[in-house]
């Protein structure tokens, strides 16, 4: 009697992500098709600093645009967390991913829900914006960015074979690197032009920058591999 051998997973894809980067790239296609400008917008404002504060003055309501932008960072970053997780055979506890993948995007939401409320807390320590309402606008205009850059690496990495992702989660990793530090530093740079103490400048990155980062890096290296 034949026997048949049983082939080892050679990607990490799985049918519901594709209904995934379909939303997420229909969401591109009608901004790209129906409001040109956002975009436009979107990636001046990256390099010019008088095109962010104008921009910042002009839209004194969140386009729904820049909501579903929003709502693509955390689809796409669930996604490559989610299959980092897989790559490394994380312990899923007998849940199947697509649970798991919800999990990680409402974390992720609520994250950054929580560093909305920490910038509000510490305009409130120093009784003054000092460009705080300025860096939360590039906090999430970087956001908007991440979820269009980061989409066809999150596809390659779903789809190509596992021998070839290392490179891959490295391109992504940088791209969040280049991101944090690029709101990071022009954060600091407004804050300290602006006349903030050193100490609440400290306080915040601390807390709401470094610690989140730090808590779910231990997180995943204390899970052990299937």
């Amino acid at each position: 009697m034949q026997q048949f051998i049983e082939r080892p997973e050679v990607q990490l894809s799985e049918d519901w992500m594709i209904v995934v980067f379909l939303l997420v790239l229909s969401s591109i296609a009608y901004t790209r098709a129906w409001f040109p400008a956002r975009l436009k917008n979107m990636w001046r404002s990256i390099f010019n600093t008088t095109v962010l504060r104008q921009t910042i003055r002009e839209e004194s309501n969140v386009p729904k645009e820049y909501v579903l932008f929003q709502l693509n960072f955390f689809l796409i970053s669930g996604m490559i967390v989610l299959l980092l997780l897989k790559y490394f055979s994380f312990n899923f506890w007998g849940w199947p991913s697509i649970a798991w993948y919800g999990l990680i995007v409402l974390g992720i939401s609520l994250l950054y829900g929580l560093k909305s409320i920490g910038l509000w807390f510490v305009r409130v320590l120093i009784n003054g914006d000092f460009t705080l309402l300025e860096y939360r606008y590039i906090v999430f205009l970087t956001h908007r960015v991440l979820g269009i850059l980061l989409l066809p690496i999150a596809v390659m990495i779903a789809y190509l074979p596992k021998k070839d992702l290392p490179l891959l989660f490295f391109t992504a990793a940088g791209v969040f690197l280049l991101a944090y530090l690029y709101r990071v530093s022009k954060g600091l740079i407004n804050a300290l032009l602006s006349g903030v103490g050193v100490f609440y400048i400290f306080f915040y990155i601390c807390t709401l920058e470094i610690l989140p980062v730090v808590v779910g890096i231990k997180f995943f290296i204390s899970q052990k591999p299937l």
